[in-house]
């Protein structure tokens, strides 16, 4: 413990299990004075509270003030904040990241389960219903189709209970939301099942709800349209290059199936005929593009020609070659 700050050194956990890290009318950590106090637990959980790197997060009694310590570095940050409140919940934050697996649908997005119980529970009752009458066309067997039917009466039992005393009862919640959450797993199950069945049709997924797969690829051709530029020459010895499409030269923002810009230049001369004259700048998916030159270009005419490329890099019309003076 440090006189003038709070250390948490190491990789090692400050808090963990069911304990709690400080409660009651005692002070945590005193650096002339007390940093946190308060008459109820600070942080509770069957969680580490602080790891490794990772910062530690308290709440000060006053509400007024969120005490942020990073811990090896004995550092404390204060962040003032006049809307915070003492009651909201505070996460520890953590370094770890989650990342997707390839070819793991994004079910938040496209899940076919609703969400809601009285859409859920029609959604469950026409899955068990066209699984049960046509199991094989399904590609499935009588044992892939008995626990779904288990599954079904424990949901419908304990949703017509709740339903019935949804008021006073909270067990019955419980009950409901536990029978639900085994149904959909199971349903999840046999719709992976039948998803990577070749022989189950389109049709029948549709009859019962199952995503039907569109695995048809879409071709992007290239750009039809070119970009409309602009050169600021108000920076010495620099031209910075501005850029919108030709069918939309009010708005700013690429085309559909546009990847980026291409940049071409020649410096002094003809103006040149197209892109083969030019020397390559930059692939660029945002506008602007700032281009420096050598100073003894300083007075020199450059000469630019954009064009649009899409994500294979095939390249579309191209623009009206600009000029413009590169200033000294």
């Amino acid at each position: 413990m440090a006189s003038n700050g709070l250390r948490v050194a190491g990789n090692q956990s400050s808090a963990a299990g069911n304990g709690r890290l400080a409660a009651g009318n005692g002070q945590i950590a005193t650096s002339n004075g007390s940093l946190v106090a308060g008459d109820g637990p600070l942080v509770a959980g069957n969680g580490l509270l602080a790891n490794g790197n990772e910062p530690l997060v308290a709440i000060h009694p006053s509400g007024a003030q969120l005490l942020h310590y990073q811990q090896n570095t004995a550092q404390k940050r204060v962040f003032q904040s006049s809307n915070y409140s003492p009651r909201r919940r505070l996460s520890v934050p953590t370094t770890q990241t989650t990342t997707t697996p390839k070819n793991t649908p994004n079910t938040m997005a496209t899940d076919p389960i609703p969400r809601p119980d009285e859409d859920f529970d029609v959604f469950a009752l026409n899955f068990n219903s066209k699984l049960s009458s046509d199991t094989a066309g399904y590609g499935l067997v009588v044992g892939d189709v008995i626990p779904l039917a288990t599954a079904i009466g424990l949901w419908t039992t304990a949703y017509s209970a709740d339903l019935a005393n949804a008021p006073v009862a909270a067990a019955l919640a419980n009950t409901k939301n536990t029978a639900r959450i085994a149904l959909t797993a199971l349903i999840r199950i046999l719709m992976g099942k039948i998803q990577a069945n070749p022989t189950v049709t389109d049709a029948k997924r549709e009859l019962a709800n199952i995503p039907v797969r569109d695995d048809t690829r879409t071709t992007i051709p290239p750009p039809a349209t070119h970009p409309v530029g602009q050169v600021d020459t108000s920076q010495r010895f620099t031209h910075t290059l501005r850029w919108r499409d030709s069918d939309t030269p009010t708005k700013r923002g690429k085309p559909d199936g546009v990847h980026a810009c291409k940049l071409c230049y020649k410096i002094g001369g003809p103006p040149p005929t197209g892109p083969s004259e030019c020397t390559f700048a930059a692939i660029d998916t945002g506008s602007p593009y700032v281009m420096e030159f050598e100073e003894s270009d300083g007075g020199k005419t450059a000469y630019w020609i954009l064009c649009w490329v899409n994500a294979k890099f095939e390249e579309g019309p191209c623009s009206e070659t600009l000029a413009a003076t590169i200033p000294a």
